[in-house]
């Protein structure tokens, strides 16, 4: 969805959710968790993708609660940063 200066693109679930701590574990790109739940390597290797390429960290929000799935929402700005070189190295960008 467009949004003023982005676009904005959700993905949902109605599945278990999760609890608080592995969400603030997800947002802060941590590893597991102390009770030893994988947090999604995956999703921390996007998450931390898209915040060096944009150099911004206010980008993903999660809304999630045990039994009533999960949302995650990206907002990614329009403002042309792969065209002006961005801050992730032309290496990285595969």
């Amino acid at each position: 969805q467009l949004e003023p200066g982005g676009v904005r693109v959700c993905v949902s679930d109605n599945g278990r959710g999760m609890p608080e701590t592995v969400r603030q574990a997800l947002l802060r790109l941590e590893g597991e968790t102390a009770s030893s739940q994988s947090t999604g390597l995956g999703t921390r290797n996007v998450f931390k993708r898209l915040q060096l390429f944009f150099g911004r960290k206010d980008l993903i929000q999660i809304d999630s609660a045990p039994d009533q799935g999960t949302i995650i929402t990206l907002h990614l700005p329009a403002d042309g940063r792969e065209e002006a070189g961005g801050n992730v190295p032309t290496i990285n960008r595969r």
